[in-house]
């Protein structure tokens, strides 16, 4: 069997083969560079955006809501039912974190149409928004 491999790095094939994988590598990193790159949403590429995270706290100083614009769950800080389906809501997505505070929370979410309009409302309740 050594004798083989000797018989082919001799002739270079091994070698051959190996710059061909090589070459192979890097031109599949730089199609993914190419395709991922600064530049991609002006090629009709989605990229990801970086969604920020907005922190809602009491008159208290405690935080009590974590909010990002985004369509997704609302996640309740108390245990939910067995077999209960996750709420969703069609402009964010958050998660509570102090359980006396989700009714107030939850009337707030429910006049509101947008995600601005719920941190708007949120701040005219007496509700601190950071963005984190």
């Amino acid at each position: 069997m050594q004798e083989i491999f000797w018989r082919f790095y001799a002739k270079g094939i091994l070698m051959k083969g190996y710059f061909l994988v090589l070459r192979i590598i890097a031109l599949g990193l730089l199609w993914t560079l190419y395709a991922c790159g600064p530049d991609s949403a002006q090629k009709g590429h989605k990229g990801v955006r970086a969604v920020p995270t907005w922190s809602v706290y009491n008159k208290m100083g405690e935080e009590v809501l974590r909010v990002k614009d985004t369509p997704g769950p609302l996640i309740s800080a108390a245990i939910p039912p067995p077999d209960s389906p996750p709420v969703l809501n069609p402009f964010l997505s958050a998660t509570a974190l102090e359980p006396t505070e989700e009714d107030a929370l939850h009337a707030i979410l429910e006049k509101s149409r947008s995600f601005n309009e719920f941190i708007q409302n949120l701040k005219k309740s007496g509700y601190s928004v950071v963005q984190r």
